[in-house]
């Protein structure tokens, strides 16, 4: 039965099953579903009462009988999704489409909210009179790697860099880019303007 794929049809759309390997593998966990849909997007189904090696056909259809689709949960969108309340899924209701959608907007704004840090960053050093900074991309740490920008009024030299790098336990050999401000501030304000366009 571990190869066996299952399927049924609700509301005109065809669901696969397929027992997932944990099933045989960790016997005491119960049965696990991985179902896939016509509709998109996958969901997952366990019955923790029901073990592999006693578990019937007719108990894996049983299952399947127990999952049910519905409206997607955007109030603008009539596609079809799997109702939260009987699979497991990350969707919370959203269709395949809409659930996609979300997450590219979710990533845009989450963007914005960078660029919109680096510039209040940028535009206060401009004002201080920091012609120049210095951007590493990765500064190590016992805690880690972090990015460190460092702002100059004057254009650096190989030797004060060093020095800096140093002074951070870095090794010379750390990448690092140098950009004007007034000029990094502008490129920034740029793409701002075209982020926030793309989720108004």
């Amino acid at each position: 039965m571990k190869d066996h794929i299952f399927e049924r049809r609700v509301r005109g759309h065809l669901l696969v099953a397929e027992i997932l390997e944990g099933s045989w593998k960790y016997p005491s966990s119960g049965i696990g579903l991985r179902i896939a849909s016509s509709m998109g997007g996958g969901a997952v189904l366990y019955r923790t009462e029901l073990k592999f090696k006693s578990t019937q056909i007719a108990d894996i259809q049983s299952m399947l009988q127990e999952i049910e689709i519905c409206v997607c949960s955007n109030d603008y969108c009539k596609r079809m999704a799997f109702n939260p309340l009987t699979v497991t899924t990350d969707r919370d209701g959203l269709c395949e489409t809409c659930y996609q959608e979300n997450e590219v907007l979710q990533e845009r704004l989450l963007q914005l909210n960078t660029l919109k840090k680096d510039q209040n960053e940028i535009s206060l050093a401009v004002d201080r009179g920091d012609n120049f900074v210095i951007s590493f991309d990765s500064i190590r740490s016992l805690t880690g790697s972090r990015k460190m920008n460092i702002y100059l009024k004057t254009i650096p030299s190989k030797e004060y860099l060093n020095e800096i790098l140093g002074n951070l336990g870095q090794s010379t050999n750390t990448e690092y880019t140098v950009h004007k401000t007034p000029a990094l501030l502008k490129e920034i304000n740029s793409k701002i303007t075209e982020c926030g366009s793309k989720v108004a």
